[in-house]
């Protein structure tokens, strides 16, 4: 699937998901808190193919994601190999959850997941060049900070218990999501890695094929009604602040 693909379908899956792994998680998600989720979500529906030298997230931010990207290649064995497993939905669940226990953590993750999936799932061109990438991705993390800890001292609180401890499930529901979508495909998923079986159930044809444009089509209309209902209708109905 093409990285705008993967991530309207991340946002879609978490924001259809989201209060329900939340309660699972013993959490409630304000209207906020549920944009943010499916942001995260977005953001990690394109992680997996950092693996690819020349996919959108790879290319990002330039010789550093260029960098990480041919390290990635390399210990995964190549495109769609390990990094498109369960094994890296659980890698990616494990690593959140231990950042998690440092505040600074969801700051840092809404500011990536903006810079990257941003222009996919926001109608603001300010999602694009330069301000997209680095301007209101900072502004965006340091308004999650304040919101949740009520400082802007970074060294007030280091470490505590989690900030938002649905935000492990939310970043492997996206990367969970990305495989999905490319099992859909002809290409499919080493779902198993190392075995070498895929699955594969290419309904979709090759990626950009004329039904997932159609695909894509319907997820952002999804995308669209999703953040309605679960994000702009309750906040305006209620009024107050989204946090």
């Amino acid at each position: 699937m093409l990285g705008r693909d993967h991530a309207l379908m991340g946002a879609a899956g978490v924001l259809a998901v989201a209060p329900a792994l939340a309660r699972l998680c013993g959490s409630h998600l304000g209207p906020a808190q549920t944009a943010v989720a499916g942001l995260v979500g977005a953001g990690f529906a394109l992680l997996p193919d950092l693996d690819e030298p020349g996919s959108t997230v790879a290319r990002k931010f330039g010789l550093v994601s260029q960098a990480a990207s041919h390290v990635v290649h390399s210990a995964a064995g190549g495109h769609r190999q390990a990094t498109h497993s369960l094994g890296a939905v659980a890698l990616v669940v494990a690593g959140v959850w231990a950042a998690g226990r440092y505040v600074w953590a969801a700051p840092v993750l809404v500011a990536l997941c903006l810079a990257v999936a941003g222009r996919f799932v926001l109608p603001l061109r300010a999602s694009r060049g330069f301000l997209g990438a680095m301007v209101l991705p900072v502004a965006a993390g340091w308004w999650v900070w304040r919101s949740e800890t009520g400082t802007w001292d970074v060294a007030a609180r280091a470490t505590g218990p989690q900030l938002w401890p649905w935000l492990a499930a939310v970043a492997g529901a996206g990367v969970a999501l990305h495989i999905l979508g490319d099992a859909l495909t002809a290409g499919g998923v080493p779902l198993l890695w190392p075995l070498r079986w895929r699955l594969a159930v290419p309904v979709l044809g090759h990626t950009s094929s004329l039904r997932e444009s159609l695909l894509g089509a319907a997820l952002a209309l999804v995308t669209a009604g999703l953040a309605w209902v679960q994000v702009l209708g309750p906040a305006l109905g209620h009024g107050g602040p989204l946090l």
